[in-house]
């Protein structure tokens, strides 16, 4: 069985490591097989440990990038429990722990990043997304839109999925709690909890409450948690004399509690890759003030479950207390209404579906084969054949005369018709009538091989970064497997995506433009060149004709050099330089018609060149 494996190595407790267990721990029971990988002495570890999840323990630190050592020690963890998919936390252990997935062949490797700080723009982030990160999953848009703020770049946003935070709405109301603070008549109750850091902006609340006092509103303002700023905090309370208006209650160890004391909760933080908090207050019917930036306005819908101001301005920040304060039926209003929202968009129940239909069942990326066709009866079964997985058959035909259609709409494919000009125009004009994102474009005579198959299936789950493929041809000619005869190293681009990429507007030896995002696949196409030797000679010299009106138009001059001598390189090149000789008699017909294709192109330009003056 294929093991999913979230791997996380961070010490202490944070949302991270509680997202990690909790979907780790809800997969579990439902018998898919999960395995977490955490650091030794971390309390992940002893969750994972308490709940009966797989897990191994491993320690990485900012030099583990440089320990081949470690990179194959935790390689091999992957291997031996069967990781398909890994879901990787910290930017710290993507460099290590994504690499070492990629080693180990993994094959999905998510990055989760929760957190709406810009990625900053190395060459050491640039390779990870590149090459390592197939898909990352993010908690908020804001947390897109930093992913890609300082390279838009940076890795493609079709392959980012949004999936928020949750929580157990129906077991965190069955909580008991007690309140902090009896409210006296009169007064509203001010709530913020978070750690006590310069991200979470507690200052600017202080700079609230002594705006508030002068206001002579009457209130009580309840700040829970504890931080490296909690000592600056208390001191700038005490000098602006609001320290009897406000209440610090240290670590809270049940949410609850701080909710339930207050009438509305105040979120002042400079960012948020997800806020939490918020959706826990809606949780408790507890209206929310934010800043109208970042991930809230995600969260809270504005004037119905809250009220969003501008970003860190004091004055609107205070007049949306104050419209609290003043119309009191607001706070029941829209306490219930964020209750209902957050019920509805941030419940656990549906937020762990939505993960498990991301982990277990990547979004399919359909596929459209095109085959172009004129009297093919002979060949077109098998090339029908090769491609009945995909997901769209468009044949474009030119009006063929033989049985090439209905055998065609025997397999389900659709049917084109157009008039056959050159192989460029015909495929230019097929590709955007294609149904499908991706492309498999094949020539009648082609058919894809089960190895070429099964790899373009593996590519589109792991949301490949390229937009198209260089794939080889394996070439038979006369029945017989050529293998010399400067085919060895033949190849063309033949999948490819449809938004991206056209046929070079040639007449002949056409090919997709070319731009940096090429791959390469190992799998080969199979192509029947010839059953017939005349055949074939009049389809060379019909290219020979093509290859000549491109000349002629581009104004190329042609030489006796060109007309008698290159001809007899190209042979000599074909034959005795690129092993033609090796493939027998078949080889050296192969190498000839090369030869006449050359010394007949030159010839008709040269003597369409002549009747033109």
């Amino acid at each position: 069985m294929e093991t999913i494996c979230f791997f996380n190595t961070a010490i202490p407790w944070g949302g991270g490591e509680k997202w990690h267990l909790e979907t780790a721990d809800f997969l579990h029971q439902k018998g898919i097989s999960v395995h977490i990988v955490c650091h030794k002495k971390s309390v992940l570890f002893q969750k994972a440990k308490s709940k009966t999840i797989p897990h191994t323990g491993v320690s990485i630190s900012n030099l583990s990038i440089l320990n081949p050592l470690k990179y194959a020690k935790i390689s091999q963890v992957f291997k031996t429990e069967k990781i398909s998919t890994i879901v990787i936390n910290l930017s710290q252990d993507l460099k290590v722990g994504g690499i070492a997935a990629k080693l180990a062949n993994v094959n999905r490797i998510i990055y989760r990043r929760g957190s709406a700080i810009p990625v900053k723009n190395t060459a050491l982030n640039r390779y990870l997304y590149k090459h390592i990160v197939d898909e990352v999953l993010v908690n908020s848009k804001a947390t897109l839109n930093c992913i890609l703020e300082l390279n838009p770049s940076l890795f493609p946003q079709e392959r980012v999925s949004i999936i928020p935070n949750g929580i157990d709405i129906e077991q965190f109301n069955k909580n008991s709690f007690d309140v902090y603070y009896e409210k006296k008549q009169n007064e509203i109750v001010l709530t913020n909890l978070g750690r006590i850091e310069e991200q979470k902006n507690q200052i600017f609340l202080i700079k609230v409450a002594a705006l508030l006092k002068e206001k002579g509103v009457q209130f009580k303002m309840i700040i829970g948690g504890e931080g490296r700023l909690l000592k600056t905090l208390k001191f700038n309370a005490q000098s602006l004399g609001v320290e009897d208006f406000i209440q610090f209650v240290g670590f809270v160890k049940n949410p609850i509690n701080l909710y339930m004391s207050g009438d509305v909760f105040l979120l002042s933080s400079l960012w948020e890759g997800f806020g939490y908090v918020i959706v826990e207050a809606g949780a408790c019917k507890k209206p929310v003030i934010a800043f109208n930036s970042s991930s809230n306005p995600e969260v809270v819908i504005n004037k119905k479950t809250g009220l969003l101001t501008p970003h860190n301005e004091l004055d609107f920040f205070c007049k949306a207390i104050l419209k609290f304060y003043h119309q009191r039926s607001l706070i029941t209003t829209m306490g219930e209404a964020a209750l209902k929202h957050v019920s509805r968009a941030f419940d656990k129940k549906i937020i762990f579906k939505k993960i498990e239909k991301f982990l277990l069942h990547s979004k399919k990326i359909q596929i459209t084969a095109i085959i172009t066709t004129f009297n093919e009866e002979k060949n077109i079964r098998r090339a029908l054949e090769s491609v009945k997985w995909v997901d769209e058959i468009l044949v474009v035909d030119s009006f063929s005369t033989d049985q090439t259609v209905s055998i065609c709409k025997s397999y389900g494919a659709s049917i084109l018709q157009r008039k056959y000009d050159y192989p460029a125009a015909q495929k230019n004009w097929a590709i955007p009538k294609a149904s499908n994102p991706w492309i498999i474009l094949l020539d009648a005579d082609e058919c894809v091989s089960e190895k070429l198959q099964n790899e373009i299936l593996s590519k589109l789950k792991t949301s490949t970064k390229h937009t198209a493929f260089w794939i080889k041809r394996k070439n038979y000619f006369l029945g017989k497997r050529i293998r010399y005869s400067g085919w060895q190293t033949d190849k063309v681009i033949r999948f490819f995506k449809k938004e991206h990429h056209q046929y070079q507007d040639k007449r002949v030896h056409e090919e997709i433009k070319l731009t940096s995002n090429i791959g390469k696949l190992k799998g080969e196409i199979i192509h029947y060149t010839a059953t017939d030797y005349q055949a074939y000679k009049l389809k060379i010299e019909r290219y020979a004709q093509y290859g000549a009106e491109e000349l002629y138009q581009k104004d190329i001059p042609i030489s006796l050099f060109q007309i008698w001598l290159k001809p007899g390189f190209k042979f000599f090149v074909s034959y005795i330089v690129r092993g033609g000789f090796l493939d027998g008699k078949k080889g050296f017909l192969i190498c000839k018609l090369k030869a006449h294709e050359t010394h007949l192109r030159a010839k008709i330009t040269k003597q369409m060149r002549y009747e033109s003056l």
